[in-house]
Formats: structure tokens, sequence, C-alpha cells
């Protein structure tokens, strides 16, 4: 009961440093800031140095300081990251069933591959069409290792998990 009354407590936190500034003060105005959390380690929220998973989060500016800035060009921007194998020839180029991704090298059909908490896997062949990502990604998490208690035998070598920003709203009356 106290890891989960603080673990709700770090994420009510998180959520409103990240996403609400304090009140101005007659003097001056303050942000507040919050470590960076991650869900896909546990599919629950998280501060990524208290995860128990060796997590690598890939972040909005990273990827808009790459060559390879569009969600269809995902696996190229992941060439990157330690531990990550995309399919050889890139999906510019590759047919879609022939785009797969692997974690430390434990096979094609080892790594499950999330687009906001679904499945981007193909069911049968266990390949990823990169085409589908949209540009939108706000973050992208990898999670290597075993994480099919978690996700299912899909995850066997890990988890890449697209996270895509929320739409805008606008709220302007029309006429």
């Amino acid at each position: 009961p106290g890891r989960l009354t603080r673990l709700c407590g770090l994420l009510a936190s998180g959520l409103l440093a990240t996403s609400v500034a304090a009140e101005p003060s007659d003097r001056e105005s303050r942000e507040l800031t919050a470590d960076e959390i991650v869900v896909s380690a546990t599919k629950a929220p998280e501060p990524v140095k208290e995860s128990a998973a060796a997590v690598t989060v890939v972040t909005r500016e990273q990827i808009d300081r790459s060559p390879y800035t569009g969600g269809h060009q995902l696996d190229d921007l992941l060439r990157s990251v330690p531990g990550v194998q995309p399919a050889t020839l890139s999906s510019r180029y590759n047919h879609p069933t022939a785009q797969s991704v692997t974690l430390n090298g434990l096979g094609t059909r080892r790594t499950l591959v999330l687009l906001d908490g679904v499945p981007l896997n193909d069911g049968f062949g266990g390949w990823v069409n990169w085409g589908l990502i949209p540009n939108d990604i706000a973050r992208v998490e990898i999670v290597p290792g075993g994480a099919s208690n978690l996700y299912g035998t899909w995850a066997m070598g890990g988890v890449i998990h697209v996270i895509t920003r929320a739409p805008a709203v606008n709220f302007a009356p029309s006429g």
C-alpha cells in the first residue's frame, strides 16, 4: 500500500509538473519540472531512474535533430540506438513484409512494437510496417530484455513503444 500511494503521488506530481506551469508570482514567473516518466517498462507510469528495466528514451528533440524526422523513417532513426537492429534495408526501400526489428539480436519475431499502446507487429509474420507510424512522434521508449510477462510472447526480446503527441485542440469560435 505504501509503494502504491507513493507511485500515485509521483504520478500525480509528475503529470501536474510537466503539463501545468506554476501561477506567476508578483516578482517572477516559475515553471515546475519533473523527472522523465516512462510507461513501457511496467505498464504503469514511473520515473526512468526508478525503473527496474534499462529504458532508453528517444525524445522529440533528438528526433528533430536527426535526419529522420518522419514516423515512416523511425527504423532508420533506431539504427543509432545501441542494441536495436532494424532490417538491413531501410523501410523506405523495403516491402512491409521484409521490415523487422530485433533487440540485442534475439530475433525478428521477439520484439514487440507498440504505437500508443497498440501492437504494430503483424500477427502472422511479426514484421512491422514502419510506414503506418505518423509523423507526430512525442518520444520512443525502448525496453530491451524479456517483457513477455507483461506484454506476451511477442515481447521476449523487449518492447519499442512509439508515443505520439496529443493533437492540438482549437477552441476558437467559428464564424
